[in-house]
């Protein structure tokens, strides 16, 4: 789904803080405005290769190198914690590190490397904060049952294959001899009147917690427990303080969206667990609440007797909480990150991994996501940013949560080898930002940009009073960094017009001027600086350029101070990364090929049902060709995935853009994904019908106008700012056409969840369609890429030349 934001930034850090007491001191005090990682390591003994006959996965223990883990992590910015599990996710009967009470009845279910031990020391060394993540059920498997356990067995005689239940008796046989080992040691530790369902949580709480929370200490930070409502959570509070008396606590139990304090005097930060994901997708909009009362009630919760919890959100990057596509956008993941830490409250971000141990590869954060939580950490409190992609008419745009526009008065947009689409500027070429005055007074702020110049002098970007210390005027003098806050200066030690690209970062940490530092190239300079306290003043419009000649690329201002860390990633190419292109299929894999490639950051490779590939084409060289019967699967490049799931495409009311070439004499189906039984709105295509463009939901289309079915080459493309019908757009070869909308479904929310579970009946329906290429399409077909944005009228012009 898809936010409209109307209000400039600043209005909504305003609203965000109504009920937030900025001097409220929380026992999650050190998890407000901030944001950490959270991911799973398969655990268990060592021996556990996926062809031990009490399981079918591999253990990944004894293989798992810390230090890669751990440096990966460090170098993201702004992680300030990291939440590891100490149990195997979920399934509470298997570990990370050895537990002598659980060993000595189940060996397979504990490994005799410390794992966790390692980890945390590790995350302690590089300052970053640990939270334990434990399945509440423990090795009673009182959530799952017996037949997810470690060592499942029905042919156990009068066996249990479900969960204990209040109401089993001290006898009760499960098919699994672990829980009946461990049922044996229960009942032999605790002799009084309680249940068995009973003895089982109070074990889980001194047995398991406190023996870990004990050896551990101070080094874990916190707690998560996982499905708290089959454990006392009082008594696994209690437990885990034995080893950390400020350990804070959050318990997955109760209301999810909104939040809320559901455990008061218990949790200290809220468990931020969104809809389940076999319902919907975590950036779906049905998940916004939690956001929304962050920001207002929020942060902080109250219970009856004002027992505070801090408002924390727990939301995985991709469809599934360990593994699959990526789901959110940039602009939503940057949004959500940055709107729940100006509110004061906290974000987890569940992460998949990548990477083959058994082949020597270090175990790490999934590339792609690692982008995009650096990406979202960096878009934070931005106020402005130029990519500088391109102009409508005079007219420049702002991809910040403001969307401002800019005038210009000259100026282009040019193609760099090293940049991509770039502004070039003349001498007397500028752009006005309409609205924006830029930062005032003395707040923290940061200005950056890449820049390529001969020129020695000349306005890269400008704001405020001619007046002294109210004024921000970043300029080239004598080819340096000279920023002039009007009778006062801070000037740079590197000449930068030198013909290459340099990346710029000036940041104001305070109104001090003598703290502002400038950086090229990620560097650090050593500067002159005059004057004593900045003010600047609000006046005109921001101006960028005015009278350089230069290029200039990614001009970005924040109302913050970025971190030496933040400007380093600004320097790199890294920073230039299309992380919302979804898909990009060249199609120049050669003749016979089984499979196809995608470009794009996330490596969604496909499958080849039928095609001919490596077909030469006089106009548009080699190409896929299509007869009807004949589509392209895209699937996971993912070898060592638990779950091995396709990519289902952009989802809900996200935004998209579909392109491609075609040719074709006939109708056919270009690109679709969605919900298998095609319930109205919940499937997307595009498709060419009746020699005509289409997009089509059931129940409603809209339809082109320009015959694209002559037998030759067409550049199509289809975007989608939201999820109305009315404002899709179709082009060709560039051209926006005229298009008219049919049928009585006027919207869409494209279903890609990968099946569908009903917590009443425990049936599993799959739903959702890995995307399928060219189902009934007759032709050929070039260069099909997806985006998870709506892309403006000169990037489709400029995609069909």
């Amino acid at each position: 789904m898809r936010i409209s934001c109307v209000l400039p930034r600043c209005c909504l850090i305003a609203l965000a803080f109504v009920g937030f007491d900025a001097n409220a001191q929380i026992a999650a005090e050190w998890m407000e405005g901030k944001w950490g990682v959270s991911y799973r390591i398969p655990a268990g003994d060592e021996s556990l290769d996926g062809t031990h006959p009490a399981s079918s996965w591999k253990s990944q223990v004894g293989d798992y190198e810390v230090q890669d883990a751990v440096d990966h992590i460090a170098a993201i910015p702004g992680v300030t914690w990291v939440m590891i599990n100490i149990t195997n996710g979920a399934f509470g009967d298997r570990f990370t590190a050895p537990l002598s009470t659980v060993e000595s009845i189940n060996p397979l279910s504990t490994p005799t490397r410390d794992l966790f031990q390692e980890l945390v020391d590790a995350f302690d060394a590089e300052g970053i904060r640990v939270i334990a993540y434990i399945a509440t059920q423990g090795p009673a498997m009182l959530k799952h049952g017996a037949e997810r356990a470690i060592d499942f067995d029905d042919t156990i005689p009068n066996c249990k294959a479900s969960r204990p239940e209040p109401t089993d008796a001290d006898s009760q046989v499960y098919c699994s001899a672990n829980m009946n080992r461990w049922r044996d040691e229960v009942l032999s530790l605790y002799t009084g009147t309680e249940s068995l369902h009973t003895k089982f949580k109070m074990a889980m709480a001194d047995e398991v917690v406190e023996l870990f929370a004990v050896r551990y200490g101070n080094k874990i930070d916190g707690w998560w427990f996982d499905h708290a409502g089959f454990g006392d959570i009082p008594r696994l509070r209690s437990a885990a303080l034995q080893g950390n008396a400020n350990a804070i606590f959050a318990f997955n139990d109760g209301q999810k969206v909104p939040l809320t304090n559901n455990n008061p005097g218990d949790e200290d930060y809220t468990f931020g667990h969104p809809t389940p994901v076999a319902q919907a997708v975590p950036q779906d909009d049905v998940n916004l609440p939690m956001l929304e009362s962050i920001e207002n009630p929020g942060p902080i919760f109250y219970g009856p007797q004002s027992q505070e919890s801090l408002g924390h959100m727990f939301m995985p990057f991709q469809e599934a909480w360990n593994n699959g596509q990526t789901v959110f956008s940039v602009a939503k993941a940057s949004e959500w990150l940055d709107r729940a830490t100006a509110a004061g409250g906290a974000i987890t971000w569940s992460v998949a991994q990548e990477g083959d141990l058994s082949a020597g590869e270090p175990r790490v954060l999934a590339s792609a996501q690692t982008e995009l939580m650096t990406r979202a950490q960096f878009n934070r409190q931005s106020d402005l940013i130029m990519k500088f992609e391109g102009l409508s008419g005079t007219t420049a745009f702002d991809d910040s949560i403001n969307s401002w526009t800019a005038s210009a008065t000259g100026g282009s947009t040019t193609a760099d080898v090293a940049r991509g689409n770039v502004l070039s500027l003349t001498g007397s070429d500028s752009l006005s930002v309409n609205g924006y005055k830029g930062v005032s007074g003395g707040a923290a702020r940061s200005t950056s940009v890449w820049v390529k110049t001969l020129d020695d002098k000349g306005t890269i970007v400008d704001w405020g009073s001619s007046t002294n210390s109210q004024r921000w005027w970043l300029r080239l003098v004598n080819g340096k960094i000279k920023l002039i806050l009007q009778n006062t200066n801070v000037v740079g030690t590197t000449a930068i017009n030198d013909g290459q690209w340099h990346h710029i970062a000036v940041v104001a940490t305070d109104d001090s001027i003598s703290n502002i530092q400038v950086y090229v190239d990620g560097a650090l300079e050593s500067t002159t600086t005059t004057g004593g306290t900045m003010n600047t003043v609000v006046s005109a419009d921001v101006v960028i350029g005015g009278d350089l000649e230069a290029e200039l690329d990614n001009l970005v201002v924040h109302d913050r101070a970025l971190s030496a860390a933040e400007v380093t990633y600004a320097a790199s190419a890294d920073s230039n990364l299309d992380l919302d292109l979804a898909l990009d299929l060249g199609f120049d894999e050669p003749a016979l090929s089984s499979t196809f490639s995608d470009s794009s950051v996330y490596g969604r490779d496909g499958i080849v049902q039928g095609a001919q590939t490596g077909v030469s084409d006089a106009t548009r060289g080699s190409v896929f060709s299509f007869d009807g019967d004949d589509s392209l699967v895209v699937t996971p490049n993912t070898s060592d995935a638990a779950v091995s799931v396709g990519y289902n495409g952009v989802p809900g009311e996200e935004p998209r853009t579909i392109m491609a070439w075609i040719k074709t004499s006939d109708s056919g189906i270009i690109a679709q994904w969605g919900n298998h039984s095609a319930m109205n709105g919940e499937q997307f295509i595009f498709r060419v019908f009746n020699g005509v463009l289409r997009a089509s939901v059931k129940g409603g289309n809209v339809n082109g106008t320009t015959n694209v079915a002559d037998g030759n080459w067409h550049h199509v493309a289809l975007v989608a700012p939201d999820n109305v019908l009315a404002n899709l757009d179709l082009y060709v070869d560039g051209t926006l056409e005229s298009s008219s909308v049919s049928g009585s479904q006027t919207i869409f929310d494209t279903y890609t969840v990968n099946s569908s579970y009903d917590p009443i009946t425990q049936v599993v329906t799959l739903k959702s369609r890995d995307v399928l290429i060219g189902n009934q399409f007759i032709g050929s077909m070039d260069d099909l890429v997806i985006h998870q944005r709506a892309l403006r009228d000169f990037e489709i012009s400029k995609a069909a030349q």
